[in-house]
């Protein structure tokens, strides 16, 4: 497969509704991207890092099986739970850390048909190759271009 073949282009468009809710669209789906009430939302779906971490975690799982199969591994269970710690006062312009998540710890609980060897490969395998993982553990490039009404 060329390299042009190989290439999907993954998009999404979002709308303001409120100051911190957003509509965002992806293919045929809809979700709401909102902040708790604590800070200032109306506490309608999870925020912007709490999706990030969700799209970890289902990237890990689709990853997990990706190379589950590949090496003749069934899984029957896996429970993924994501954590980071978010810099508020970064966020609030009062201090020159960074304002995303820091230190995300992930753990994956499965229950396969593999021993323990084989399973810590399969792990290091699922890290390796998961694209979200990839996202926000190397720096990629983001273009940001304004159209002022």
């Amino acid at each position: 497969m060329s390299e042009s073949e190989s290439q999907l282009t993954v998009d999404v468009e979002a709308y303001r509704k409120s100051p911190t809710r957003t509509t965002v669209e992806a293919r045929d789906f809809e979700r709401t991207v909102d902040e708790p009430e604590e800070m200032g939302g109306a506490n309608e779906g999870p925020n912007p890092l709490e999706y990030l971490l969700m799209a970890q975690a289902g990237c890990l799982n689709v990853t997990g099986q990706q190379i589950a199969s590949e090496m003749d591994i069934d899984i029957t269970d896996l429970e993924i739970t994501i954590e980071g710690d978010f810099n508020q006062a970064a966020f609030a312009g009062k201090d020159d850390d960074r304002t995303g998540l820091q230190d995300i710890s992930v753990s994956m609980e499965v229950d396969a048909d593999a021993d323990e060897d084989t399973v810590e490969t399969w792990a290091k395998r699922v890290e390796e190759r998961c694209p979200v993982s990839d996202n926000i553990k190397n720096e990629t490039a983001v273009e940001l271009s304004i159209d002022h009404a």
